[in-house]
């Protein structure tokens, strides 16, 4: 069973354009502890867009089956039965 009060850390990808027009992604930006319930709500509670830029990293002992997650993990992951509403 995951372990939803993990330490965790949120990051967010900026993505720039550079002069040519085309998109420049230098990297994770902005991490952000705290534990993985509460990062997960707060990408769920940013606008539809703006979730695909973060990611959050979370030790493989919270059992969630890798220690990076991306939108598409953190939505799944957010769906789930077990996860805590309240």
């Amino acid at each position: 069973m995951p372990h939803f009060s993990a330490k965790a850390e949120l990051y967010r990808t900026e993505v720039r354009l550079t002069r040519f027009g085309q998109k420049n992604s230098p990297g994770p930006r902005y991490p952000r502890p705290g534990p993985f319930l509460e990062l997960v709500k707060t990408v769920m509670a940013e606008r539809e867009p703006d979730r695909l830029i973060y990611s959050i990293t979370v030790p493989l002992e919270a059992g969630f089956g890798k220690t990076e997650l991306y939108y598409n993990d953190i939505e799944a992951i957010s769906k789930r039965s077990d996860f805590p509403r309240a």
